[in-house]
């Protein structure tokens, strides 16, 4: 019986011992916590658009205004965003007569528009008369002329040339037939530009300097009795309304081409530059084919408006194209150099696309 009340008290003797053997051994650690995650890392702010406002003299909708367009979009998405071009038609931000000026001085960033025009401001933009054959010599002459003409623009009027094509000739729209030469004496002709006006001179016209786009407005009121103007332009304004007689010679070609102010320009990344080139030159080569197009349509659309269509004879017109000789031959005299690189492009262009009539 002592045993069995000894064992008990063993027992628990036992077990105040293993109690305090655990309860003085050291705690197990506490897990470290697991880190907490990184911050995600802040988006790249998306970088700054910048704006460059063309001016075109064209109204919105028309082909010329449309294609501009067509450059700031595809310039915009090749540059993922960086540049936008906002084309302004018609005279929004500027006076057509002042748009490369408005280039230069940076009231606008670029223009679309006819560069012959503008030779008050440098005579060597001027469209020498009679100097191409057909649209397809003007349009194969393009990009020479651009790069030649790019001597001034940069080193005189503070822009940079990108692009241009021919919107084809500026023909004659009249409200009696010009035919011959003896057609040409006293006719009161509206002219857009100083080399016009004098062609219409050498071949014994009056001519009444106005802009292309006031023409209707002039022969409606009977301020001129014809004008030129190109063929699609005589449609887009319904010049058919207020004329009879339409006479192709391709007197005069027509260079419209896209210009930016220069600093811009040297403040664009190269590659910028190169997508810019190749967006406007995508554009001329768009637009030159439509006037091939145009130039195979617009007579009999216009005949079918109405208007008697006349086509020069190669004899005659070498007789309109000896008249303006001599004043071809004192604009080159003036130009120098220069004349004879304008001359050459001429030739090549013309050689390889001779006059049909």
């Amino acid at each position: 019986m002592k045993r069995l009340r000894v064992l008990p008290l063993f027992l628990i003797v036992i077990s105040l011992i293993f109690g305090l053997t655990i309860s003085c051994a050291e705690p197990e650690p506490e897990p470290e916590p697991a880190p907490a995650p990184a911050p995600a890392p802040e988006p790249a702010p998306a970088p700054e658009t910048r704006i460059l406002r063309l001016v075109i003299p064209s109204p919105a909708g028309d082909k010329l205004t449309v294609s501009a367009e067509g450059i700031g979009q595809r310039f915009y998405e090749r540059t993922n965003g960086a540049y936008e071009i906002k084309v302004y038609p018609g005279e929004q931000l500027a006076k057509i007569p002042e748009y490369l000026d408005a280039v230069r001085t940076g009231t606008v960033e670029m223009a679309a528009v006819g560069w012959g025009i503008f030779a008050g401001m440098d005579p060597r933009l001027a469209e020498i008369p009679m100097s191409y054959n057909t649209v397809y010599a003007n349009a194969a002459a393009c990009q020479p002329t651009t790069d030649l003409y790019n001597e001034v623009f940069e080193n005189v009027l503070n822009q940079k040339g990108l692009a241009c094509y021919t919107t084809g000739a500026l023909e004659v729209e009249s409200k009696k037939p010009v035919k011959t030469l003896a057609d040409w004496k006293g006719l009161l002709i509206g002219a857009s530009n100083p080399e016009v006006a004098a062609l219409a001179t050498s071949l014994g016209a009056s001519p009444v300097v106005i802009m292309w786009t006031e023409a209707y407005a002039n022969l409606e009121k009977g301020v001129v009795d014809a004008c030129f103007n190109s063929t699609q332009w005589t449609i887009i304004s319904k010049l058919h309304d207020v004329t009879s007689y339409l006479t192709i010679f391709y007197p005069s070609p027509t260079f419209f081409g896209y210009t930016i102010n220069l600093d811009i320009w040297k403040d664009m990344p190269k590659d910028m530059q190169d997508i810019l080139i190749e967006e406007a030159q995508k554009s001329a080569q768009d637009m030159n084919e439509a006037h091939f197009k145009a130039d195979k349509e617009d007579a009999d659309i216009l005949t079918s408006l109405g208007m008697e269509v006349y086509h020069v004879p190669k004899a005659e017109r070498d007789k309109w194209k000896a008249a303006v000789q001599p004043y071809v031959d004192e604009k080159f005299a003036a130009m120098g150099d220069f004349a004879e690189r304008l001359n050459k492009i001429a030739e090549e262009a013309n050689s390889a696309n001779p006059y049909p009539y």
